[in-house]
């Protein structure tokens, strides 16, 4: 893809995983990164209660018929936080004066 490219098959192989290497580590710094942004945000929360809850609950065998129960409610209060209010706050002033 540019001005000096692979002639022989040992610097194909050499091409494709460099490539392949800086593929994944781009998309791990991409990932990180979002995740910095993101942090402390409600839905992080509610991901991060969820996955204490299915650790607390494989932890004590607990039925899957109590375990759907359960996390229904979880997200039942994670749904139902988002009030008129809450959504209006998260749109930018210059949108929510239109």
């Amino acid at each position: 893809y540019g001005d000096i490219h692979a002639v022989n098959t040992r610097e194909m192989i050499f091409i494709m995983i460099f490539v392949s290497f800086d593929m994944i580590l781009g998309a791990y710094l991409i990932g990180n990164m979002t995740a910095l942004i993101v942090k402390g945000s409600k839905t992080e929360r509610f991901r991060d209660k969820m996955t204490d809850l299915i650790k607390y609950m494989n932890r004590n065998k607990l039925g899957k018929e109590i375990r759907d129960q359960i996390k229904g409610h979880v997200r039942l209060q994670y749904e139902s936080s988002y009030t008129e209010a809450a959504v209006l706050q998260d749109i930018p002033v210059s949108i929510r004066a239109k």
